[in-house]
């Protein structure tokens, strides 16, 4: 067993066909993640782990445009800029290289209906799928 605090900066991309909008998020994640790991041969590993990810946004910026031209806004007017999430992954090692996935379950709303108009009952959670490649050094 295994236990994994981190930091990670993180850009985010994705945009909305439906409303002509593509947003832009940075910010950082800091995930307590525990864990397992399996030596299937001395040089290849396995491991499997979960925990929990608090997410702090530095900025969400919009870019949409209408018959005025492109504009943009921030978007954290009104949403929580801070996210926690629930972290589920795997990895393999193999000599020095590594690949891993991980999914975010959100666990609290980063958005309610209540900001901008109470006649919607809306809330979203943000789940997140990442993949990471890395190196690890002999020191």
């Amino acid at each position: 067993m295994f236990f994994e605090p981190g930091l990670n900066i993180f850009y985010n991309t994705w945009s909305q066909k439906h409303k002509d909008r593509i947003n832009r998020q940075l910010g950082m994640r800091i995930p307590l993640n525990v864990g397992w790991q399996h030596a299937l041969r001395p040089w290849m590993k396995v491991s499997a782990f979960t925990g929990p990810q608090l997410e702090v946004g530095f900025s969400w910026n919009t870019a949409y445009s209408n018959e005025k031209g492109h504009y943009g806004d921030n978007q954290y007017e009104g949403w929580n800029r801070i996210n926690a999430s629930w972290n589920v992954g795997v990895g393999f090692e193999w000599w020095q290289f590594y690949v891993g996935v991980t999914s975010s379950f959100g666990m609290t709303n980063i958005y309610r209906s209540d900001h901008y108009d109470a006649h919607y009952k809306v809330s979203g959670r943000m789940n997140t799928v990442s993949v990471a490649l890395g190196y690890n050094f002999n020191l």
